[in-house]
């Protein structure tokens, strides 16, 4: 018997496009929140299981780091860069970042703190490509990264997310989602998913074949269980929040993708929430994009018992 925490989730899901050229395919996750509690023996267990499913690409959706504070330990600096360096040396690695990585979030105050020099090692490791408020393209597919703003994710009035706040900083940035080369699959990778409850925004990716999101932490469902969209429990501390999880078609005819994320309990909620962390299984996506006359989706889970990258 293991316990859930020790174990991967994977969810397989097979999209056709009539768009896409040739099938390739790509293996997704977020939400590590390295930290105290969040270390070396993780990432060992992720290296073994990236190493051991066979794809074209990585893509990170954000919050590689609990706090930018976390980069003032060079140990743990020393961990994201030799992670990094050997899953790139296996595949081309995609990276966006995540509000964990550039917000602090202290009692009193909340604030962006950007820590160019990481990042820009971080992206100068060959074969990893930093997506932030850009676009990558190559013969295939269409990559964009957008990251989300302080006022986003903290709104002023209540601290909630602000989907109003998206639109006004993504919208003027048409250079992200006009002009999308319609011949090839157009895949958004943005953090939070929670913009998406405006149809004002939905409306502005309706070029992207496909979105792929985290944040949300699977809704801390013990075991993964299930594909309702609802949740236990949001980043916000919502109960039992809507369209938080899984998968699911959007008015536009778009696929949202959230990924469930390595850690549920993160080292700056409350410590006495830590030991949840044993109910949730660490949740990746490995997505295949085939050629296909319409656009379908079909998706199942299956488990992988995590092992240690010697």
């Amino acid at each position: 018997m293991f316990l859930p925490n020790q174990y991967f989730q994977i969810r397989d899901t097979k999209i056709t496009l009539p768009n896409a050229k040739n099938p390739f395919n790509f293996l997704a996750f977020g939400d590590i929140h390295l930290s105290k509690i969040v270390g070396q023996k993780v990432l060992d267990k992720l290296k073994w299981l990236l190493e051991s499913e066979e794809t074209d690409y990585y893509i990170f959706l954000g919050d590689l780091i609990d706090s930018p504070d976390v980069l003032n330990d060079d140990a743990k600096i020393k961990e994201i860069i030799e992670f990094i360096s050997f899953i790139a040396y296996i595949k081309p690695v995609f990276v966006i970042l995540g509000n964990h990585d550039f917000i602090i979030d202290e009692k009193h105050t909340v604030y962006t703190h950007f820590n160019m020099d990481f990042w820009n090692m971080l992206e100068n490791i060959k074969n990893v490509h930093l997506i932030i408020n850009d676009v990558f393209q190559n013969d295939s597919f269409c990559l964009m990264g957008y990251n989300q703003t302080l006022d986003y994710y903290y709104d002023r009035e209540n601290g909630k997310i602000d989907p109003v706040a998206f639109y006004q900083d993504f919208e003027p940035r048409k250079e992200l989602y006009t002009n999308l080369e319609k011949d090839k699959p157009n895949i958004a990778l943005i953090h939070s998913p929670e913009f998406l409850k405006s149809p004002t925004n939905v409306d502005l990716l309706n070029d992207f074949d496909v979105i792929l999101s985290a944040h949300t932490h699977d809704g801390c469902v013990p075991l993964g269980i299930g594909n309702s969209n609802r949740g236990i429990i949001s980043p916000k501390k919502e109960l039992f929040p809507k369209n938080i999880r899984g998968i699911r078609t959007l008015d536009n005819n778009t696929y949202l993708i959230i990924n469930g994320g390595i850690t549920k309990i993160q080292y700056c909620a409350p410590k006495i929430l830590h030991w949840l962390n044993v109910f949730c299984p660490m949740q990746l996506d490995k997505i295949q994009i085939l050629p296909g006359e319409e656009k379908t989706l079909e998706t199942s889970k299956r488990i992988v018992l995590a092992r240690t990258k010697k």
